[in-house]
């Protein structure tokens, strides 16, 4: 049997969100009707396209080589799996710990529209993707960063409104995926 090589550090997140998915879960609304499902449609499709022209841009007009290799080298499945097991352990650690944790401790205002777990959150988020600075040329480093940020505060708005962390999820793979397929698409010729 062949075991798909996926990174340590993405199974050692994955077993976290399991145990923050037993401990916090509860508050958690995981398969409710979505409220403003317009709303959450509009954002998605809008990070989806913001990813999609950065990551077109980025596989086009880098100068760093070595890292789009990978796309090619590897076989497909181990890379879809580490972006879900990513995706998944991500939002359910800043989204569903550390967001609802700071708006459960502080509480949070009606009338905000980024709620102070959002903002907290969205910071742990946007620090832990400075590596984007070992892959990528400074401009669009910067670019991703500034990304990721926007993503942060727009899944956080999602999960402070429909209190539904399955949105988020969601919507962070299907950005993992646009970004995996743009590249190979790139990479390939198809695009």
């Amino acid at each position: 049997m062949n075991i798909p090589n996926i990174p340590i550090v993405q199974i050692f997140l994955a077993i976290i969100s399991f145990i923050f998915i037993l401990k916090f879960g509860k508050e958690w609304r995981f398969f409710e009707k979505i409220k403003n499902l317009k709303k959450v449609l509009f954002l998605t499709l809008f990070l989806i396209i913001l990813f999609a022209i950065n990551n077109y841009l980025i596989i086009n007009y880098d100068t760093i080589v070595p890292w789009k290799t990978k796309y090619l080298e590897n076989p497909i499945l181990p890379i879809l799996i580490s972006y879900v097991l990513g995706s998944t352990s991500e939002e359910i650690i800043y989204r569903g710990f550390i967001q609802n944790y700071i708006n459960n401790k502080i509480g949070t205002k009606k009338n905000r529209i980024i709620s102070k777990g959002n903002w907290v959150a969205t910071s742990f988020m946007t620090l832990m993707h400075f590596g984007f600075f070992a892959y990528f040329d400074l401009t669009f480093a910067v670019t991703s960063i500034i990304l990721v940020f926007i993503f942060s505060l727009v899944s956080g708005y999602i999960m402070d409104k429909t209190k539904n962390i399955t949105i988020p999820i969601i919507i962070h793979i299907l950005v993992n995926f646009t970004h995996y397929f743009i590249c190979l698409g790139v990479l390939k010729n198809y695009i």
